[in-house]
């Protein structure tokens, strides 16, 4: 970071900035890292130095994301090298620099195939399908709109209103779709969730890993509510590998806000006797951007990867994919 200039602002002494002046990018351009919420103020006063910024937050560099990819190039240029074509390549490496930049310029280009309709996808007559986060049971349709021949659907969803909206979508299936009103993990337990991301463990809750503060059979209820926890945070959460399924899957996707890994995890022993078509959402974290590729291709290294950004929406929102 020798060629990098850092000035630190204060805006009417309230808010606190940094201003990264990087050499190595364009001339003239400057790199704001907010320290706080707002950013009026210090836009304003840049603007009015004729300065060019972005609009709103795309232009703010996540300084974090700078520093977390430039101390792991190495691993990101490895698990590069090991996708199949020159387009998961290219939306990768985009997709690593949109983190860092937020700048609309920087996202890769938009793939209209969703989960399923790839060319580098083959399917049989009896498809298993593992939907791990089917929220309201939009993959579901997706899978069902290209009549494909298939023998079971297992859907995960551990929100109730979801899982209503959820069972509307499946009742026309009959006993081919499997709903399980639970989430995805390494194990069978309890993880305590604030809104839609893992929160600070709770007073009086302990736990391997600060999440998991309870674990038990999933024909159980909660015996014991800790301290500090209310029932509705409380999510049930179980392990592919644990259902015991007896048919071959066939694909398994997952979109579960940031428990992607401690699922493959648990869906090891399914993925190594199956090896499984794989959807998998890298983009919750910047450390599952480069993990969750090196985790599949160290467990399954004949896998096909193949990276893809699957919604039109303003960020990277960008899947993982591999076939044998």
């Amino acid at each position: 970071m020798n060629n990098e200039k850092h000035i630190l602002l204060k805006v009417r002494d309230f808010f606190a900035w940094r201003i990264l002046l990087n050499e190595k990018m364009q001339p003239g351009w400057l790199y704001i890292y907010r320290k706080c919420s707002c950013s009026y103020h210090l836009f304003r006063f840049l603007k009015m130095c004729g300065f060019y910024l972005f609009n709103g937050q795309s232009g703010i560099v996540d300084w974090d994301a700078r520093q977390f990819f430039f101390k792991n190039q190495d691993r990101v240029h490895e698990v590069a090298s090991w996708f199949f074509d020159e387009e998961s390549k290219n939306t990768y490496l985009q997709s690593v620099i949109h983190r860092q930049t937020s700048n609309p310029s920087d996202l890769p280009g938009y793939d209209e195939n969703g989960y399923f309709r790839h060319s580098f996808f083959t399917y049989g007559n009896n498809e298993v399908l593992i939907d791990c986060g089917a929220y309201t049971g939009d993959t579901i349709q997706e899978f069902l709109s290209m009549n494909i021949p298939y023998e079971k659907i297992v859907a995960f969803e551990p929100d109730s209103k979801n899982f209503g909206a959820l069972k509307s979508v499946a009742k026309n299936e009959g006993s081919k779709i499997m709903l399980i009103n639970a989430g995805v993990h390494n194990k069978d337990s309890i993880i305590y969730l604030l809104g839609r991301s893992v929160s600070e463990t709770p007073k009086g809750v302990t736990g391997e890993d600060h999440i998991e503060y309870y674990n038990l059979n999933l024909t159980q209820g909660v015996s014991e509510t800790p301290k500090g926890v209310t029932g509705e945070v409380c999510v049930q959460v179980c392990s592919i590998d644990t259902l015991h399924l007896e048919e071959k899957i066939t694909f398994i996707k997952m979109d579960i806000e940031g428990a992607e890994m401690k699922a493959l995890i648990g869906a090891k022993e399914t993925i190594l006797r199956d090896k499984p078509k794989l959807a998998i959402c890298l983009y919750h974290s910047n450390e599952d951007m480069i993990a969750i590729a090196e985790y599949i291709h160290e467990l399954v290294p004949e896998y096909k990867l193949y990276v893809r950004r699957n919604e039109i929406q303003p960020f990277s929102h960008v899947v993982l994919f591999a076939t044998v």
